[in-house]
């Protein structure tokens, strides 16, 4: 998934989280068949690792 990621952003001469369609890391996993969500017990976020990390950091549940 990286390295497709990487040669898209290559050849089509941009640079960043999402896609020249929109989609960021968890659509991209989705779009290839990964169930992105992760199970902290007490709740549930779709997305990828780093982003779901950031997202309980600034959440109410610390």
């Amino acid at each position: 998934m990286v390295l497709n990621y990487i040669e898209d952003m290559e050849l089509n001469n941009f640079f960043g989280h999402e896609n020249l369609a929109g989609q960021d890391t968890a659509k991209r996993g989705e779009a290839l068949g990964y169930i992105c969500l992760k199970d902290f017990g007490n709740f549930f976020a779709e997305g990828i690792g780093e982003n779901n990390f950031q997202g309980f950091l600034d959440s109410s549940f610390n």
